[in-house]
């Protein structure tokens, strides 16, 4: 079975998840209270991501590789006193699985948070309010070396558009790796 090289998202994310077990994963509440200064109870973007999600979308395992169809379903629950959105994502194409945990709050203007992917480990996400979502730097290590990617989440009604874009290792290359528009 192959498996997507995205890093979460995903978050957003993005970075996220149902069928993953907290004990099975490095991001963790405490990892990401410690990058919140002043962590916001009850923050009215994260809660409008609340819930279960369901969708689908396209992925692409490198800059040259043609996009796959994936369903995903992601679920986004309250933790930390309110303080922080656990999401939990899992993606399933033909040939591959993709799973991600993430938490995240906000301290001031800026989001933050830690997040775990079943194919790239481990990564810092940082990120903004852009308009109706969100949107994420995130930094993490693979076995060529450090890896960064940008998660944006566009929250519209009922609907949610996670979109994952990536620098390709070997070849440099930006490509959107992970599209995907779930509904409640």
């Amino acid at each position: 079975m192959r498996r997507f090289p995205v890093v979460a998202t995903m978050l957003v994310a993005v970075l996220t998840l149902a069928a993953i077990t907290g004990n099975a994963w490095s991001a963790s509440e405490e990892s990401a209270l410690k990058q919140l200064e002043s962590p916001v109870s009850g923050d009215e973007t994260l809660g409008r991501l609340m819930g279960k999600w369901t969708g689908e979308g396209v992925v692409r395992q490198s800059a040259g590789s043609s996009e796959e169809p994936v369903k995903c379903r992601l679920t986004s629950t309250w933790t930390a006193e309110n303080k922080l959105m656990r999401m939990m994502l899992a993606c399933r194409g033909i040939d591959y699985v993709f799973t991600a945990t993430s938490y995240i709050g906000r301290s001031g203007s800026i989001y933050r948070g830690s997040l775990n992917s079943s194919v790239s480990g481990e990564a810092n996400v940082a990120g903004k309010r852009t308009g109706s979502g969100l949107s994420f730097n995130m930094v993490g290590n693979s076995a060529k070396g450090p890896v960064q990617s940008a998660l944006s989440l566009v929250i519209a009604g009922d609907r949610v558009t996670n979109t994952v874009q990536r620098t390709d290792p070997d070849s440099g290359q930006r490509y959107t790796a992970l599209q995907v528009t779930m509904a409640k």
